[in-house]
C-alpha cells in the first residue's frame, strides 16, 4: 500500500521537483524523506539537525525543494530558513550558504 502511518499530525509534506521523493514533516523537529518509487524512508532527520531548534518548542512548518533537489529549505515558527545539503544531509554552514 502507498498509505504512510506516522502515528502522529503532519503539519507538512513536499514532493521533489520531479516527484521522486515525498518529504513529510511530522510533529516536532523531525522529517523523513520517501522514496516514491519502493514507497521505503530515504532519510530520517531529526537529532541530527538539532542545532536548528535552539528552543524545544520550535518544530517545521515549512519546508521545499531546490529545483534540482540537491537543497532542501526549512522553516519554523522562528524568522530563519536553514537549508540542507540533499546529498549528505547535513545543514549548510551559514557562511557557506551566502555564497551559493
Amino acid at each position: 500500500s502507498n498509505q504512510i502511518n506516522l502515528g502522529y499530525s503532519i503539519p507538512y509534506l513536499k514532493f521533489s521537483p520531479a516527484g521522486r521523493y515525498l518529504a513529510v514533516a511530522g510533529a516536532g523537529q523531525t522529517f523523513s524523506v520517501y522514496d516514491t518509487i519502493a514507497w521505503t524512508i530515504v532519510k530520517e532527520v531529526g537529532e541530527s539537525l538539532s542545532s536548528i531548534f535552539a528552543d524545544d518548542t520550535m518544530s517545521i512548518l515549512c519546508l521545499d525543494w531546490s529545483l534540482d533537489s540537491k537543497w532542501m529549505a526549512i522553516g519554523g515558527l522562528g524568522s530563519d530558513v536553514y537549508i540542507i545539503d540533499t546529498m549528505k544531509w547535513t545543514l549548510l554552514d551559514p557562511a557557506e550558504s551566502s555564497r551559493k
